[in-house]
């Protein structure tokens, strides 16, 4: 019998048992949010300019427009994670704030050896005092060449809050 962490993955477990994908895609999202809500000023690290394509939608039934993020574009994109309150918090200085203790991180290996994300959560954003269950979904591509250690970014980024009860 197959556990189902190995079952008909296409990507090779790591020595903890997890699939690769899994790990790196933890990975990846620790570090995102980090920087979404404490320096969003740095989240361009995560994508490439002329290559990264993001759609966020904050009202849970209208359809998000995909944009193609350049280099002076992706600062001014993630313009929503600033709190307009002089009285930041000092835990997240942006105002934004994560937590997944109700969500979950899903990842798989695709074509070519990207990865899909898929991350569902809570999160309180600058403009509310009440936080909202979220979906994003991240391709994680590798820009690397063949041989070379792999160096992942956001080529795809769709994030959705969904509706809740009173909304």
């Amino acid at each position: 019998q197959t556990s189902p962490t190995n079952a008909n993955t296409t990507t090779a477990p790591s020595s903890s048992g997890l699939p690769q994908a899994f790990i790196i895609g933890k990975s990846f999202i620790k570090a995102y949010y980090e920087v979404l809500s404490t320096n969003p000023e740095n989240i361009g690290r995560f994508y490439k300019p002329e290559s990264s394509t993001i759609s966020h939608s904050f009202q849970a039934s209208v359809p998000a427009e995909p944009k193609t993020l350049t280099a002076e574009s992706i600062r001014d994109f993630f313009l929503w994670t600033k709190s307009t309150s002089s009285d930041d918090d000092d835990e997240s200085p942006s105002g934004l704030s994560v937590d997944f203790g109700t969500g979950s991180i899903d990842a798989q290996e695709t074509i070519g050896g990207n990865i899909l994300l898929v991350v569902t959560g809570q999160m309180t954003l600058p403009t509310n005092t009440e936080p909202r269950s979220f979906v994003h979904t991240f391709v994680l591509s590798n820009s690397a060449p063949a041989g070379k250690k792999k160096n992942f970014y956001v080529h795809n980024d769709i994030l959705r809050f969904i509706a809740t009860p009173g909304d």
